[in-house]
């Protein structure tokens, strides 16, 4: 009997999985699915445009807003830069967070620390969204 590599069993078990699913079958080695994270009790996504002259309060604004959001119980799902704009209007950045309850981003945005980030905010973008989302 011949013997395969490492490489090639693993492609003939994939070959194998594949098939079986295809075919309707179930392969003897199968894994459970993994269980999905609970969903938050309130996302937290913010659009913004930033002054192109007024990078400076951009950056001053950023590196105190996260740690009030993260104090907050906020936890970075992700910051993202617009690309294209395929419809409605643009927003240069977003920031999506997942929190525990919207008190607890209600809170953050009415907390002394970030009003008194307000006049930097105020300077550094040209527009903000502020939303509190929740799954539907």
């Amino acid at each position: 009997m011949r013997q395969l590599k490492p490489v090639r069993i693993a492609l003939v078990a994939t070959a194998l999985v594949i098939t079986a699913s295809a075919c309707g079958g179930t392969p003897q080695a199968e894994s459970k699915p993994a269980t999905a994270p609970a969903p938050a009790a309130a996302t937290l996504v913010v659009t913004a445009i930033p002054k192109p002259t007024e990078m400076a309060a951009v950056k001053e604004y950023l590196g105190k807003v996260l740690p009030i959001l993260k104090r907050a119980g906020g936890t970075l799902v992700r910051r993202l830069k617009t690309n294209k704009i395929i419809d409605g209007r643009p927003a240069g950045m977003t920031l999506v967070m997942d929190f525990k309850s919207p008190e607890a981003v209600t809170a953050a945005f009415e907390s002394d620390a970030y009003k008194a980030l307000l006049p930097v905010r105020d300077r550094g973008f040209s527009e903000m969204n502020i939303l509190l989302t929740q799954g539907m």
